[in-house]
């Protein structure tokens, strides 16, 4: 384990809830070493509503490696990436339901001596009503939800696994295990040895 607290640079967007779920998760894994961030505006290379996992994995790299390469010099222990999207899925039906996509997410680690992690947030299943937004009409996922689904004010919130969970999983709860899982070869490298 890395001796003092762990100094991350957020690969960020314009939106605070990454920021928090990132800083929740890494703490907690981090224990007893402590973590500080700074938020560094990047440009994830994708669209701005991924539609393919490929677009979320590269998203989420390419945030984690230009915030660590923004603050190159500056002692930062970590350069940190979430990227959120929609993936299509075979469509199937349950009962009146149709499941066209998935909700998906990937968080990716870059450590100063070029080491990755990444950890996937557990995709949602999207209805066909959602994806028509998304892909048809090319809104972002949050706004997709709130016309879809009125009043739920996602845009403003940011938490569409609140909306898409029917209010059982928020995306603290989603999004943090994620975190906590690229963290892990990090912070407990004991965990996983090379041999026996």
């Amino acid at each position: 384990m890395l001796g003092s607290c762990a100094r991350l640079a957020l690969g960020n967007s314009q939106h605070g809830f990454k920021e928090r779920v990132i800083f929740n998760g890494a703490s907690r894994i981090m224990t007893p070493r402590g973590v500080s961030y700074r938020c560094i505006e990047t440009d994830s290379g994708v669209p701005t509503q991924p539609l393919h996992r490929e677009e979320v994995e590269a998203g989420a790299y390419n945030r984690a490696v230009g915030a660590l390469k923004a603050v190159d010099g500056e002692g930062f222990n970590f350069g940190v990436g979430l990227q959120l999207g929609v993936e299509f899925v075979k469509p199937y039906k349950l009962d009146e339901t149709e499941v066209l996509g998935r909700a998906i997410g990937r968080v990716c680690v870059v450590s100063d001596a070029g080491e990755i992690s990444t950890a996937d947030v557990p995709p949602l299943p999207l209805g066909g009503a959602v994806m028509s937004f998304v892909v048809e009409v090319g809104l972002e996922l949050p706004e997709a939800l709130d016309k879809v689904f009125p009043g739920t004010n996602v845009c403003r919130t940011r938490d569409a696994p609140l909306v898409l969970t029917a209010g059982v999983l928020d995306a603290k709860r989603m999004y943090e295990p994620a975190v906590i899982s690229a963290f892990l070869p990090f912070a407990h490298p004991e965990c996983f040895p090379a041999e026996l």
